[in-house]
């Protein structure tokens, strides 16, 4: 009998994608993981229920140490992860042979001030093959809780259900209205955007090739360039636009995409232009920017 086909796969970050080893002279650094899991301080802190000031404190007198020392472990620990490129080209591979209808999502008990410190050293970790991060801090809750999961499905039902009443509001060429109302039949070109984003966020693009031909043909002819009824700058568009197409893991999209964006996004340098209008610019385009054109 065959196997029933996946359209999900839920991993935790910890000791799967990366791992964590000790490469200090610090030898709190090995200690620290066995100290946080046998007290409730840090389950509560990884709830976000409190501070990080408050849990490196609380651990110092529980364990008789600096709370100095536990910091200093705590970030030794974070530099030292390891990002697990096989497993990464692996979950790269299932979405290819699925043509990115498979989603990948990730579960990490964490806290806030963990994770911001995660991304900050993660330049050799590919954050864009995860479709949606889950971490104990945002949920107020811990892996194996089961509210955790609880929630992480709630959140999945919630905007599976939002796009498929999406879906319901489309006009007579197949493209994505502003309202969820027949009565008021509008279109606009960032809303369109924006609804691209998520549906290829969660494996569901293919429902949505209407749109993504309009919202082509808006960027090919320009006519984002008076901006729109709901955005009113054209800087507008541009940034969204960039923005859906760089958390896209869809190379045809990137192919046909990115070298007409770079055009239009390059003819707008130096153009007359509200302060807010161009500092959206920048910030969508910022980051491949180089000599006044985007590459």
């Amino acid at each position: 009998m065959p196997m029933a086909p996946y359209d999900a796969i839920i991993c935790d970050l910890s000791d799967l994608l990366f791992t964590w080893s000790a490469r200090s002279n610090c030898t709190l650094s090995t200690e620290l993981p066995l100290l946080n899991f046998s007290s409730s301080t840090w389950l509560e802190y990884e709830k976000g229920r409190i501070s990080q000031e408050t849990c490196y404190a609380r651990l110092g007198h529980e364990f008789s140490l600096d709370p100095v020392d536990i910091r200093k472990a705590a970030e030794d620990s974070c530099a030292s992860l390891k990002w697990d490129t096989n497993l990464e080209n692996f979950f790269h591979g299932l979405k290819d042979e699925n043509r990115e209808t498979m989603c990948v999502f990730a579960m990490f008990n964490i806290s806030q001030p963990g994770y911001e410190a995660l991304w900050s050293v993660s330049a050799d970790m590919n954050w864009s093959i995860f479709d949606s991060i889950f971490t104990s801090f945002a949920a107020g809750r811990r892996k194996p809780d089961l509210g955790f999961y609880r929630l992480f499905r709630a959140k999945e039902e919630v905007v599976v259900s939002m796009m498929d009443e999406m879906l319901m509001y489309v006009n007579e060429d197949g493209v994505i209205q502003t309202y969820f109302d027949q009565t008021r039949p509008q279109i606009d070109p960032v809303v369109c955007v924006n609804a691209l984003s998520i549906f290829y966020s969660y494996g569901r693009g293919n429902e949505m090739n209407q749109t993504l031909e309009w919202v082509y043909q808006v960027l090919l002819h320009r006519v984002y360039i008076q901006g729109s009824r709901y955005c009113e700058t054209a800087e507008c568009f541009l940034f969204f636009l960039y923005r859906f197409i760089s958390g896209c893991n869809n190379p045809v999209i990137h192919s046909r995409f990115y070298p007409l964006l770079k055009d239009r996004v390059t003819e707008k340098i130096g153009t007359e232009g509200d302060g807010l209008a161009f500092a959206i610019l920048s910030e969508g385009s910022s980051v491949k920017m180089e000599d006044g054109t985007l590459v």
